[in-house]
């Protein structure tokens, strides 16, 4: 994955400080990462305020719950295949596609709709 200069000289610098050192990038309030029952207990904190209405009765920011792994796929399906697949740092575009892309494909009136193999699908 691409670092930004910015991230990139951090990492050089933790490196500078030797192989104990191992950063989190998210981590507590101490600096420390998160047990898998603490980041669980977060992430569902967060997102049950996230779907619930808000306190004058505005509409909730979410419309539905998704998992934290649903991030990398809802960044492969926003963008086109090609830029997806760089992202994700896929040697073939297929592997993008099947696992995932998960957008439905809009078609429009009067087109033919191909699959990943370029047939006409059924």
């Amino acid at each position: 994955m691409p670092l930004s200069p910015e991230l990139r000289a951090v990492v050089e610098r933790l490196k500078k400080l030797g192989p104990q050192i191992r950063p989190a990038l998210l981590c507590t309030l101490e600096g420390k990462p998160f047990t898998s029952d603490g980041f669980r207990s977060n992430w569902h904190r967060l997102m049950t305020k996230a779907t619930a209405p808000g306190e004058k009765g505005e509409p909730p920011v979410l419309a539905e719950r998704f998992t934290f792994h649903d991030l990398r796929a809802k960044s492969a399906s926003d963008d086109a295949l090609e830029a997806a697949t760089e992202r994700l740092a896929h040697d073939d575009p297929r592997t993008t596609q099947k696992v995932y892309r998960r957008k439905p494909r809009r078609a429009r009136p009067g087109a033919k709709i191909l699959d990943a193999s370029g047939d006409i699908g059924q």
